[in-house]
């Protein structure tokens, strides 16, 4: 990664196990040690509840612009950082582009791109509180195995949310090669030398 780039991590934790938490944020900081770590508990205020909307990303746009770095990289607590990143995409938003989404497990957001959003205040907008921002993630097809069955609430999508957003605001979006993202948790993730892969095999 050139040298003159800050960047931000960030990652929203729910009811995931604390061991896994912690060592997912110490291999963050052993990889990235200049790395600013934005760290949220989703217990704390639960943001992805429909009712939020957008607010669950809002959350994190906002932290990183706050900051004075120019890169945000987004990822999942089940996503496993295996190297550094050394290739960041000229966009405002990248990652795994899949069917007009970037999928959320590891994504990137220039300074540019977070602050049209934020500034936009799209994300705040009621349309995102609707059902087709929603799905049941602790349950049916969408429970992973091994993973308990945390409630049947239905929560927002953000990435169904930031594909909406994206186009509206005409961002532009980049595919980030050096990471390996899945829709679907029963996809074999590939076996390059990526540096982060979502979800994390076990």
């Amino acid at each position: 990664m050139e040298a003159a780039i800050k960047l931000a991590i960030t990652f929203t934790k729910y009811n995931e196990p604390e061991q896994e938490v912690n060592a997912l944020a110490s291999k963050l900081k052993q990889l990235y040690p200049d790395a600013t770590l934005l760290q949220f508990d989703d217990k704390t205020q639960r943001l992805k509840l429909p009712q939020h909307g957008g607010q669950w990303t809002l959350r994190f746009l906002t932290a990183f612009i706050a900051t004075d770095c120019d890169v945000l990289i987004k990822i999942d607590p089940d996503t496993e950082a295996r190297r550094a990143a050394t290739k960041i995409p000229n966009a405002d938003l990248f990652g795994n582009l899949v069917a007009g989404q970037v999928l959320g497990g590891a994504m990137g957001f220039s300074r540019a791109g977070a602050q049209k959003i934020v500034e936009s205040g799209v994300l705040t907008d009621a349309k995102y509180q609707g059902q087709a921002f929603t799905y049941a993630r602790y349950t049916g097809k969408n429970l992973r195995p091994g993973e308990p069955s945390w409630d049947k609430l239905l929560i927002s999508c953000q990435d169904k949310i930031l594909a909406d957003v994206v186009t509206r605001l005409n961002l532009k979006t980049a595919q980030w090669d050096e990471i390996s993202v899945w829709a679907e948790w029963w996809a074999k993730p590939g076996s390059g030398d990526y540096a982060f892969v979502h979800p994390k095999v076990k």
